[in-house]
């Protein structure tokens, strides 16, 4: 099933540190729509990725936002993590941090409350796609804001992960890598 990993269109990518002979090792899983690998190996480097993905891999990855991942490509980043890394904006002291992340947690309630209705089958596509219309340049203010954030390094990394969300194309935001299989629908609402 590695071998497969490669001819991918999505990949969602995780790694955790583990134990393994009294040294440090590192668990990686790889889900695939039909199957996962778990690999356990001495590296959390991009080395380890292109040992399953080759040098071109293509498909998109869904994943957190460690530097290992950034010469894949077409990323989905985690909602989870961005969801924590609101919350953290919020619980901090700094005041325009904290209105951002208020805002940008509303932003991200108000696109899972569209996406439960869709997910339920109380709208279609399209109704999804109309709801998403003003969320997405709410969205982008926000981005920018944090992305020009002087102060709050999480803000500041906040924006540049997320300022990619709203609207390259290329690269879109999701929820958890191992937790739900919704990352293609949510990249959609996104567009």
């Amino acid at each position: 099933m590695a071998a497969q990993l490669p001819a991918q269109e999505q990949l969602s990518i995780d790694e955790t540190g583990t134990k393994q002979s009294n040294g440090k090792a590192w668990l990686w899983t790889f889900v695939a729509r039909m199957f996962t690998v778990f690999a356990v190996r001495a590296t959390r480097e991009a080395a380890a990725l292109t040992a399953f993905l080759g040098e071109a891999f293509g498909g998109i990855v869904n994943c957190d936002r460690a530097k290992m991942y950034w010469h894949l490509g077409r990323l989905q980043w985690c909602w989870a993590h961005l969801k924590r890394d609101f919350q953290a904006m919020i619980d901090g002291g700094d005041k325009r941090a904290k209105h951002l992340g208020f805002r940008l947690r509303r932003a991200t309630c108000e696109l899972f409350e569209h996406w439960a209705d869709y997910r339920a089958g109380k709208i279609s596509r399209a109704a999804l796609l109309r709801r998403m219309g003003p969320v997405r340049p709410r969205w982008s203010v926000c981005c920018c804001e944090a992305r020009n954030a002087a102060t709050p390094t999480r803000a500041a990394r906040v924006g540049s992960c997320t300022s990619i969300a709203s609207g390259c194309g290329r690269t879109c935001v999701t929820k958890g890598s191992n937790r739900r299989t919704m990352r293609a629908s949510v990249r959609c609402a996104m567009r």
